[in-house]
């Protein structure tokens, strides 16, 4: 994240240290154009509700997050540049369980994402090393690995598939990186862009070769900092600093497709407030709720927001 955007999020930060993060958020910066015009849909969801902090003293910068697939209840988070391989496994309270050592590098780790792969009697996690602020390496990788055991004792690294790309039209900064549970493509959306820039990578991913991903188009939105495919492959969630939309996806309709139409906007925190720097969304287990989290800020740990469907 460039030196700009880092003070314009502890501008805000400030403001919401007033009213402990909840302080309404200045829209007017990012614009999140059309979208942030829309009414937010309380029919859908309830307003965020904090379910724990986060409790390892050393996730200070959770980026990714996303329900595991084989353990009811357990979160993967990692953290942004600088930290090691590793992905902590958190409770649906944030309460630690264990940690994980990849075999794998970390330059500017973005996201993740569960789901299913290669074997169909698996559960896998994919891992975007796909941060790039100044937009200068040729070449991207998303890690790829059956999910491990989140509590057990095992320093060994685990052993990682290496999934190379690069972009069709130059090098890109992304953030969000989406595994479609049906077909097993991944998609991954620029962010610095005005209007973001959806690629997708097919499914068989190569494990040898570089693969050039496939342009799809662009949406009318910026600044994309995390997003997610329900398990059941029906809704999309995308998130900026300030917002929160869901795309609503018809049986067997391409991702892209579904996010060109108009999607609901979601609750975010209550009364409209918004994360310090809020980076990682995902549905839980069942797609029927989502998570949000954020860095830390001066020293304060995150907090999990739970959002649940509205009760009938």
């Amino acid at each position: 994240m460039t030196a700009f955007w880092r003070a314009r999020l502890a501008l805000w930060a400030g403001l919401a240290s007033v009213t402990g993060g909840c302080q309404k958020a200045p829209v007017d910066y990012v614009t999140d154009f059309p979208y942030r015009h829309l009414a937010i849909d309380h029919t859908q969801f309830a307003e965020g509700q904090p379910a724990g902090q986060l409790e390892h003293p050393e996730l200070t910068e959770a980026s990714g997050m996303a329900a595991s697939g084989r353990y009811p209840g357990v979160l993967w988070l990692h953290n942004d540049s600088g930290d090691r391989p590793r992905l902590f496994a958190l409770d649906s309270l944030g309460r630690t369980l264990g940690v994980v050592t990849l075999a794998a590098t970390a330059i500017d780790w973005e996201a993740i994402a569960t789901g299913p792969g290669p074997d169909s009697a698996q559960s896998y996690l994919y891992i975007g090393e796909i941060g790039d602020n100044n937009a200068r390496y040729p070449y991207r990788v998303v890690y790829r690995l059956p999910e491990p055991d989140p509590f057990a004792n095992d320093s060994l690294p685990k052993r990682v598939d290496t999934l190379c790309f690069r972009y069709p039209d130059g090098p890109r900064d992304a953030e969000t990186l989406l595994l479609d549970p049906l077909t097993r493509d991944l998609l991954v959306l620029s962010k610095r862009e005005d209007s973001v820039r959806v690629y997708r990578f097919a499914y068989p991913q190569s494990v040898t070769d570089t693969t050039v991903l496939e342009y799809q188009g662009q949406l009318p939105i910026q600044g994309v900092s995390d997003g997610a495919i329900a398990p059941s492959g029906e809704g999309i969630l995308l998130r900026t600093y300030l917002h929160i939309f869901l795309f609503r996806r018809t049986q067997g309709e391409p991702v892209y497709q579904a996010l060109a139409r108009t999607p609901l906007r979601l609750p975010y925190l209550p009364n409209e407030g918004y994360e310090p720097q809020g980076e990682a969304i995902t549905w839980d287990s069942r797609s029927q709720c989502y998570y949000t989290t954020s860095e830390e800020y001066k020293g304060q740990p995150a907090v999990l927001y739970r959002y649940c469907p509205v009760p009938r």
